[in-house]
């Protein structure tokens, strides 16, 4: 078992008065950072046991990163979790996952039978705990999207989280001076992809204010770097001011899911410097990525993956991943259950096909096809039909039973203007591009907070929303298998 250099320790020695993390408050710099680790660490060690598992319920702030660097330095797992989860499922979740330990940023946020840490437990004077890390020993556990049934705890070992830093920056180029304005949870496999990144490219991370709206914390702050979902970039270019901040910077990731045609083709226009991405909780993020000089054909794929040779598509059209980044399992009990082929692949149960340049092209989830009427109906290819419509912002399918049908597609939809389609404008367009069975039943706005406590919309939430918005229409049958 390999024993791996902590990259912030190793930056501490080498660059000790470089800014690691800058706060609304203030800076700290490699030193302070891994001194303040380094003790919060060894609190964790005198009251724990190895391998023991730790939830935290924090806020994506300075105290929040070092209890999750802490934990993982002291030999532990950390489990990082939604603050939008209330106490209740914070608790069912730490005794789902066996947690000897939470950790909450505040005390009133406790409900646990097991240790609670505070803030201010990890500020007590303690041993420090030691810098090296075991490569192979899992450090992390993340929580899959659940988008289709429970969520899964998808368990990360520390050369994983690393090796898939390092990938990330040798695609997108990371320096010593450059700073990543960390706009994802701590609690999603992108949040903590950002900290690693800037641990081992020795740069900085920026935390924004709270509530800060996001092209005044790329200005004010200088950043350089930045990870966006669809919606995040959306917004941002909705103002004058927000597309100067989208042009100051170096590097825009953009992941989470597809973007719309529209968007990209803006982005592109503007000249940003976009890496359109595809990853996953279970490899540590990034797989592939486009570059910011590729034409706008290839910013609608995936672009291609980040080291040759990890990711292959089955006789069958899914996607499979391997290479060092690949999670350990998921978790079960005190251990993991790994699930990989013969080559040693996983199965991730996204669609796609490679184009002749090499891009990888993602169409779907394999479990969100559903049959209607004895057809084969794949939500996405009608969620990227409408978003190619001018006036929409975003799209989402769901099945709906029907007694006749079996199932039958309803869409979310979201404007991107005041004015609000109309159904039959939205049949309309849609009839020239689809079959008719693959057409909506219903189309409903899309609702304020379809994501809940998630980073993107979940399919199962939407469908309970669609199926709960169409019992009160009283309407459900209408032919559309003609």
């Amino acid at each position: 078992m390999l024993n791996h250099p902590c990259p912030l320790r190793t930056n501490a020695c080498a660059t000790p008065h470089a800014p690691a993390l800058i706060t609304p408050h203030g800076q700290l710099s490699y030193a302070d950072l891994d001194e303040a680790i380094a003790r919060a660490a060894g609190v964790f060690a005198e009251a724990l046991p190895a391998g023991a598992r730790v939830a935290i319920v924090s806020a994506a702030d300075a105290d929040g990163i070092v209890a999750l660097h802490a934990v993982m330095r002291a030999g532990l797992v950390a489990f990082p979790l939604s603050l939008r989860f209330p106490a209740l499922v914070v608790r069912e979740l730490a005794e789902r996952f066996h947690c000897a330990a939470v950790y909450v940023d505040s005390p009133d946020r406790a409900e646990f039978p097991g240790a609670t840490f505070t803030r201010d437990d990890l500020r007590k004077p303690a041993r420090p705990a030691p810098a090296a890390t075991w490569a192979e020993r899992p450090a992390a556990m993340v929580l899959t999207s659940g988008s289709t049934g429970e969520p899964k705890a998808a368990v990360h070992a520390f050369r994983g989280l690393r090796r898939s830093a390092e990938g990330c920056n040798a695609r997108i180029p990371l320096r010593p001076r450059d700073r990543w304005l960390l706009t994802l949870p701590l609690h999603h496999v992108a949040g903590i992809g950002i900290l690693f990144r800037a641990a081992v490219a020795g740069a900085a991370v920026w935390l924004p204010a709270p509530q800060q709206p996001l092209e005044e914390a790329i200005l004010a702050s200088g950043a350089t770097h930045v990870s966006l979902v669809a919606t995040q970039l959306y917004r941002l270019l909705q103002s004058v001011e927000g597309i100067k901040a989208a042009q100051s910077l170096k590097a825009i990731l953009l992941g989470g899911g597809p973007a719309p045609l529209s968007l990209l083709a803006r982005a592109h226009a503007l000249g940003l410097h976009l890496y359109n991405s595809y990853g996953l909780t279970e490899t540590a993020s990034l797989v592939t990525a486009t570059r910011p000089e590729d034409p706008i054909d290839t910013w609608l794929t995936a672009g291609q993956p980040l080291r040759p040779g990890t990711v292959a598509v089955s006789a069958d059209g899914e996607i499979l991943v391997s290479g060092e980044t690949l999670f350990l399992g998921y978790a079960g009990g005190h251990s993991w259950t790994r699930t990989v082929d013969a080559n040693g692949f996983f199965a991730t149960g996204d669609l796609g096909y490679f184009d002749s340049a090499g891009n990888l092209c993602v169409t779907g989830r394999k479990d969100n096809m559903f049959i209607s009427g004895g057809e084969n109906i794949q939500p996405e290819e009608v969620e990227r039909v409408l978003a190619a419509h001018p006036a929409i912002r975003q799209a989402l399918v769901v099945p709906i039973a029907d007694a006749e049908f079996g199932a039958v597609p309803v869409a979310f939809v979201q404007s991107s203007t005041e004015d609000v389609l109309g159904e039959a404008e939205l049949r309309g367009y849609l009839a020239g591009a689809l079959p008719r069975f693959k057409s909506p039943r219903f189309f409903f706005p899309w609702p304020e907070d379809p994501g809940g406590a998630a980073i993107k919309p979940l399919r199962r939430d939407m469908h309970t929303l669609a199926e709960r918005l169409v019992q009160g229409t009283g309407l459900r049958h209408e032919r559309v298998h003609e």
